[in-house]
């Protein structure tokens, strides 16, 4: 899939968003997308389904947006937890 200038925008907006709310929902400056902190996220972005698939959802659209974020510029793997 070719990355368009419109799709790394609306990755780049995406992982902000996520960092944020993992600010305020931890209380302090957290990058680090933990188990508990997930159903909270999902529920800030509107996503509304059961706890239990809210998680793998979550992680699944926070990996793509990321992975199109490195891919733009041009970093080709990152070893993280998430």
């Amino acid at each position: 899939m070719p990355l368009t200038q419109a799709s790394l925008i609306e990755a780049h907006r995406f992982l902000w968003l996520m960092r944020c709310h993992l600010h305020l929902l931890a209380g302090r400056a957290e990058d680090r997308l933990s188990l508990s902190l997930q159903p909270g996220i999902a529920c800030r972005l509107g996503l509304d389904a059961p706890h239990k698939s809210t998680e793998p959802l979550l992680l699944d659209i926070f990996r793509y947006h990321r992975r199109n974020v490195l891919a733009a510029v041009g970093v080709k793997s990152v070893r993280t937890s998430v």
